[in-house]
């Protein structure tokens, strides 16, 4: 896989958007800021619980995510990205695309967190 590049932690500012029209992971240093400037970025937190599918993985993930993350039982990606793109912003801070996920309890990934993505986890 080669080196990741993780943008460094400011405490004003995530490392990633995602990036709803390109369908993309950006950090947030790349992110044009005369959008953030004029739309700003909403925060969205994608809750797992009872509908995770820890024995798949979720589909169309965004490209450039360093991360595996579960499929849903009922709530699946393609949804969620829909109601996304009607909240009025470009970017959001989707949890599960800019904070790493994994651990021992997602035994389904095939990328496991690198030491740096642990830290970025953290």
């Amino acid at each position: 896989m080669g080196t990741i590049s993780i943008p460094p932690n400011y405490p004003k500012a995530p490392r990633w958007l995602l990036d709803l029209e390109k369908w993309e992971i950006l950090p947030y240093a790349e992110v044009p800021h005369e959008i953030l400037d004029r739309e700003g970025y909403a925060v969205v937190s994608y809750i797992w619980g009872y509908i995770a599918d820890c024995k798949n993985l979720a589909s169309d993930p965004p490209q450039g995510l360093l991360w595996d993350v579960p499929g849903t039982k009922k709530w699946h990606l393609s949804k969620a990205r829909e109601a996304m793109n009607t909240i009025g912003t470009r970017y959001i801070w989707w949890d599960w695309t800019c904070v790493p996920q994994g651990g021992k309890e997602r035994r389904e990934s095939t990328r496991a967190l690198t030491p740096e993505l642990r830290t970025a986890q953290g």
